[in-house]
């Protein structure tokens, strides 16, 4: 806090377990009639509500959260604008991917977005976030798919997709009759057309007939009796 009884000669730095802020309390305050107050707070699992993947939503990118999210204001300051960007120490919380991209985000009412932050520099450690307002703020990383991820998922449909056109074709090679010369059970199938007749002798036949049909031992042949 800025006012009539403390004095900064400096801007100040705010410091916490895992962030800390730099802000320009003096110039602010000249704004405000000589006295300005500034607050950040930080929340430690707030990421499991304002989830990384909210950034960016449509994109299929892999989005992980490495910082705490944070919240910064200026309380009873009637003139908010900022005379200067303020800048955030970010700690990572997760192992830095090389491959990946770093942005410094902030919560706009339901998505993160990187309007008016930027980041200075990062060195695998800890990152250096610049912004021009004050919100609530994180750090999110985003990195493509592991191709090897990628490579397994093709394998595994197209494995899928020759086990059921080898199944499919089995099944209609062994099983698939045409129903006008069989009928077929479970397990076996009885001819409706006598053995040694063909379908032209049958259909000349003008005497009414009737066939009895009595399985034999073998499962695809039927012995057939012809009364006339």
């Amino acid at each position: 806090m800025v006012g009539p009884s403390v004095t900064l000669d400096e801007i100040p730095r705010l410091d916490m377990t895992d962030s800390s802020m730099d802000i320009d309390l003096i110039d602010i305050a000249n704004n405000n009639i000589g006295s300005a107050a500034v607050a950040i707070l930080s929340y430690t699992t707030m990421e499991n509500l304002l989830k990384p993947d909210f950034f960016n939503p449509q994109n299929n990118m892999i989005k992980t959260m490495m910082s705490t999210v944070i919240s910064a204001t200026l309380p009873k300051t009637t003139n908010t604008a900022l005379t200067k960007p303020v800048n955030f120490t970010f700690r990572h919380i997760r192992e830095f991917d090389p491959r990946g991209s770093l942005s410094c985000v902030y919560w706009n009412i339901s998505e993160w977005i990187v309007d008016g932050c930027s980041v200075l520099n990062n060195n695998g450690s800890h990152t250096v976030c610049s912004c021009v307002h004050l919100s609530t703020f994180a750090l999110v990383q985003t990195s493509r798919p592991s191709p090897e991820i990628n490579s397994m998922s093709l394998v595994i449909v197209i494995i899928g997709l020759a086990s059921a056109i080898l199944t499919l074709s089995i099944f209609t090679l062994c099983c698939w009759r045409p129903l006008k010369d069989r009928i077929c059970g479970h397990s076996s199938c009885i001819r409706l057309i006598p053995k040694g007749y063909s379908r032209e002798e049958l259909s000349s036949t003008t005497q009414s007939a009737s066939d009895v049909f009595t399985l034999n031992s073998n499962p695809t042949e039927a012995s057939t009796a012809i009364k006339y």
